[in-house]
């Protein structure tokens, strides 16, 4: 029937029919399980149209595809091919372009006729054609889809591009795909880490799981059945033989041959075709449902997804270095030669007890130690050992390579220039079993000093007080207590004792790091190159461990040593100096010779309080050696005894040197040799004190120095000078007595030649005087007024008034003479009056020298440098200075004439005063000199040359009223100028200060109150100026 003609599936249901009512393909369709016509009905889809009327029963095929249409085919029951996808059948094509299509859409048309074949590839054109239009690329899409899934799958799209094809019209367009196709060829991979794959393959998975959805029931029982039921077992390719065989091999025969285990053996075999039929049939079904046309046409919207198989791919960055290590270990792998045994055999048959110190040794030693000499010990053992592992171990395992040469003298390259590699790695091999062996010797060594030190753990701390049976272990190191002002100190300290357990640990390792490798005791030639065994590194973890714990022993047992001190607590005083400086305040004060013994004998009984004290303190690990702690402090407590001793030894000496010394000065002085009066009174008062007052107290004192004698002789022992000092002391107040005696009689006879002397100077002062006297009468006489007169008698005035001064100091020199002589004063009233009568004669002559040299100055020098204020002032009191002298002197015509021509020429010059304060004005400006040029008629402006005298011969006499007026204004304007620059230089130094306000970055102005007040007065003073009718 036409009508029921499969469009589809590609088979006409015509075909002829057999002598049995049915055809071939007929009979095939019928049994196979998902027959080709049973597509034409699904679970919510249309079934198949009712029967015509004409027709009374149905046909077979109506009923097989009536009874399939729930699940349409997956597989293709009428193709010649087993296990061919149902989706086949709509495309003509062979085998091989069929198979594994659904894993790359992209090349499901590719026709095995079209591929290009490269041994036949045309030569490249060098011509630009246009692209073919049937050429095929895969989607950029895919490509990217592709590479992102897996790092290396690029690769195969790569490949598969490269191999994709279409009929090409002639060889042109297959070049130009060519080219096309290497243009679009993708870059290599880079290698990414395991973890980078990790990431990329993740992140696809969730891709995928975001995609696929959620399953529904039917999707679920879609897929099971297509898994159970959609495939025959005829399409599934049997077990491989050589499968059960690699299963066989992985199982012990035991187990094989066992017969109570044949059950078991049987349920997995079950088990395993099992798991074989189930895992083929879900891939040809995952297969076929990777195709979403056939999704879509058998209605399954979900398939599960696979456990993710998360495989790490080439390239990855450690790849080659696997290679090549793996390489490395099958070529130079050592450690399972023969050689290596032997070695192993050695050291655990001698030399595994070998220790770099010798524990037992330590502990028979002459315990306790100085920590240097501890130190020492400890190195003595280490190289002793060192220098057995250096001449016994390292030659007999030199010995086990001579008599084992056959295993392998082989990696020794037999010609020259050959690779030694191999040979040095297999010693390489052994310097690290050996370095190992000496390795276990070191930490050994280091476990066995620290469980000698562990003796001590339970540290050295005693409480309040010491009790020396409490530690009955032998102490370890010997610890000095010694003075370092102001406290006692461990010699060594704790720190140097750390310092030397670190080095004893140190020593133990580096011991183990001077010895040659074996080769060097095979090969003498290679002996210079210093190749070592490596044991132990010092920065290590263990031995951080084992010296940490050492140390954490040394510092428990610290804590009994510094609890000790406190026995040196009381003598402290002597420590910090605070007793040396009682002492000295003891010594500032003044006491009583009672008041020094009592302070001596406490001294005394501290000492020797401190000489009783223990010499050797066991503490556990440490011993503390007091003998020197305590020798120093007696000899501190006997240098304060001494120095209070020495001190009053010293005073007694001073006190006895000052004795003699005032004796020996009274004796000095009394016999000096006087050369004036008043040395000569002074000697006679200073001789009449000493015998009156001073030789008495000098006796009380020195039976003050009897009473010290008698109390130093109690502690300390006087030396020679001391000695002689002493009766020296006794003897003075004797001798004194006789020394006053002879000095008396020398300074009378002194006295009577000084009395002498002042009689003779007394006549001479009055002769003097006389002549100075007719020196001032002969001024009464001088008349003539020239300059060389004038001038010498200004010179003979001054002459005179130095020896009127000098005859007035050697008048009182005179009288303080006789008033120590107990003369009666002499007066001499003349020298007085000599001084009156000279001053005027001074005056007159001198105020004429003056003001004649001054007015040279005045009228012919340069006017500008004239101040007018200063000569008006001069001028004045010159001419009230003769005015006085003319009345004066009005007895005398000589000197009255002379003053009257003075005061005249004086008088003369005034009248020039007038027109100097006009011209020589400082306010005066080139303006002002041109208006006085105005005034007069003609150019008066000064040169820096012109004086006064020609400014006057232009008569400005004439006009001088005029020429006043503007001098007074340049006057008023040079005022105002003046305080402008006052102004001016009041704002020089003024500061304004800026500090900030708030937190809001803006400074303002502070302290203005000083600016502000300036400020005011200056706004008045311009505002005064510019009322000012001369401003300019």
């Amino acid at each position: 029937m036409a009508v029921y003609k499969m469009a589809n599936n590609g088979i006409d249901l015509s075909s002829p029919v057999t002598s049995n009512g049915s055809s071939p393909l007929t009979r095939r369709i019928k049994y196979n399980e998902s027959p080709a016509f049973t597509a034409s009905k699904t679970r919510g889809l249309p079934g198949l149209p009712p029967l015509p009327s004409e027709f009374k029963e149905s046909s077979e095929l109506y009923e097989i595809v009536l009874k399939h249409s729930e699940h349409p085919p997956i597989m293709n029951g009428a193709s010649w091919t087993v296990a061919a996808p149902f989706k086949e059948q709509r495309h003509y094509r062979t085998p091989s372009e069929s198979i594994a299509n659904n894993y790359t859409p992209t090349a499901a048309d590719l026709k095995i006729k079209c591929l290009m074949r490269n041994e036949h590839s045309a030569p490249r054109s060098t011509h630009h054609h246009s692209q073919s239009p049937r050429r095929k690329t895969p989607p950029k899409k895919d490509r990217l889809t592709a590479m992102v899934a897996h790092p290396l799958n690029h690769m195969a799209i790569q490949q598969r591009e490269k191999s994709f094809t279409t009929p090409a019209s002639n060889d042109m367009e297959v070049m130009e795909w060519n080219a096309a196709a290497q243009v679009d060829a993708y870059p290599c991979s880079r290698p990414m880490s395991p973890m980078e794959q990790f990431d990329i393959i993740v992140s696809e998975e969730d891709k995928q799981s975001d995609s696929l959805g959620s399953p529904t029931g039917r999707d679920c029982e879609r897929y099971q059945y297509y898994i159970s039921r959609g495939i025959v077992p005829e399409m599934l390719a049997a077990r491989p033989e050589h499968q059960w065989q690699n299963i066989r091999s992985m199982v012990p025969d035991e187990y094989l041959n066992s017969v109570p285990l044949e059950s078991l053996k049987n349920e997995i075999i079950q088990e395993v075709d099992g798991d074989y039929d189930f895992s083929l049939r879900k891939s040809i079904v995952d297969y076929i449902l990777k195709c979403q046309d056939e999704k879509q046409r058998l209605h399954v919207a979900w398939t599960p997804r696979n456990f993710p198989s998360r495989v790490v791919r080439a390239p990855v960055p450690w790849h080659c270095s696997y290679q090549q290590a793996k390489e490395n270990c099958e070529k130079h792998l050592f450690v399972t030669n023969p050689i290596m045994l032997k070695l192993q055999n050695l050291f655990y048959d001698k030399y595994v007890g070998v220790r770099f110190v010798r524990i037992s040794e330590l502990q028979s030693a002459e315990l306790p130690l100085l920590p240097n000499e501890f130190e020492a010990l400890v190195k003595r053992h280490c190289e002793e050992t060192q220098e057995l592992l250096r001449n016994m171990w390292i030659p007999e395992c030199a010995a086990i390579f001579v008599d084992n040469h056959e295993v392998w003298e082989h990696l020794v390259p037999n010609e020259e220039g050959e690779s030694t590699a191999l040979v040095a790695e297999f010693f390489a091999c052994v310097a690290s079993l050996m370095a190992n062996h000496l390795r276990y010797i070191v930490t050994n060594s280091l476990a066995d000093f620290v469980s000698f030190l562990n003796i001590y753990k339970d540290g050295s701390d005693f409480g309040q007080e010491y009790k020396e049976l409490d530690f009955v272990k032998t102490p370890i190191l010997i610890v000095k207590l010694l003075v370092e002002e102001p406290k006692i100190i461990f010699e060594p300290s704790f720190r140097e004792c750390r310092d030397i357990v670190l080095r004893c640990f140190a020593e133990m390792i580096m011991s183990g790091d001077g010895l040659q490798r074996v080769e060097c005791e095979l090969f003498p030639d290679i002996r210079e190159q210093r190749f070592f065994l490596k044991a132990v590194k010092i920065d290590e973890l263990l031995v951080n461990d084992f010296i940490d714990r050492g140390i954490e022993i040394l510092k428990l047992n610290t804590t009994g040593p510094q609890r000790y001190l406190n026995v040196y607590k009381k003598y402290q005083d002597l420590l910090n100096n605070k007793a040396d400086t009682d002492v000295t305040a003891f010594l500032k004060e003044r006491h009583s010779l009672q008041g020094f013994r009592k302070k001596i004998d406490g001294i005394k009984a501290t000492r020797d309080e401190i000489a009783s004290l223990r010499i050797t303190v066991p503490l556990s690990l440490f011993c503390l050696d007091c003998v020197n702690l305590n020798d120093d402090l007696c000899r501190r407590a006997g240098r304060l005894k001494e120095r209070i001793v020495t001190y009053e030894v010293d005073e007694n000496r001073d006190l006895n040197r000052g004795i003699c010394r005032r004796y020996d000065d009274i004796c000095d002085r009394v016999n000096e040799k006087t050369d004036t009066t008043a040395e000569l009174v002074e000697l006679a008062d200073f001789l009449q004190h000493s015998s009156d007052v001073t030789v008495f107290k000098l006796k009380d004192e020195i039976d003050e120095a009897a009473d010290r004698l008698m109390f130093l002789l109690d502690y300390c022992s006087f030396p020679y000078e001391d000695i002689k000092l002493n009766s020296s002391v006794f003897h003075w107040p004797e001798h004194i007595q006789t020394v006053f005696e002879v000095s008396k009689g020398r300074i009378t006879n002194r006295r009577e030649q000084s009395e002498d002397a002042l009689r003779l100077k007394i006549a001479q002062f009055d002769e003097k005087l006389n002549e100075y006297s007719k020196d001032v009468e002969s001024f009464k006489k001088k008349e003539v007024l020239s300059q060389e007169e004038m001038q010498l008698n200004v010179e003979k005035l001054q002459e005179l008034q130095r020896q009127l001064n000098d005859a007035r100091d050697e008048l009182e020199e005179i009288n303080r003479e006789e008033e120590m002589l107990e003369f009666d004063i002499s007066q001499f009233p003349g020298l007085q009056m000599l001084f009156s009568l000279k001053e005027p004669y001074d005056k007159m002559w001198n105020t004429a020298f003056d003001f004649n040299n001054k007015f040279e100055q005045w009228m012919n020098g340069p006017f500008k440098d004239l101040n007018a204020e200063q000569i008006n002032d001069e001028v004045g009191n010159m001419w009230r200075t003769m005015y006085k002298l003319t009345k004066t002197l009005s007895d005398q015509p000589g000197p009255q004439r002379v003053a009257t021509q003075v005061k005249t020429k004086i008088d003369k010059f005034k009248t020039n005063v007038p027109v100097l304060n006009v011209i020589c004005n400082p306010g005066i400006r080139d303006r002002h000199w041109k208006r006085m040029s105005q005034t007069v008629g003609f150019n008066i402006k000064p040169d820096e040359e012109t004086s006064l005298w020609q400014m006057l011969e232009t008569g400005l006499v004439k006009h001088l009223e005029q020429l006043d007026e503007i001098s007074g204004a340049a006057s008023k304007e040079y005022s105002l100028e003046k305080a402008l620059e006052k102004m001016k230089f009041d704002w020089k130094d003024m500061m304004f200060e800026l500090v900030p306000y708030r937190e809001t970055g803006v400074c303002i102005l502070s302290a203005i109150d000083e600016i502000q007040m300036l400020l005011d007065d200056h706004i008045v003073k311009a505002q005064t100026m510019r009322g000012s009718p001369f401003i300019k």
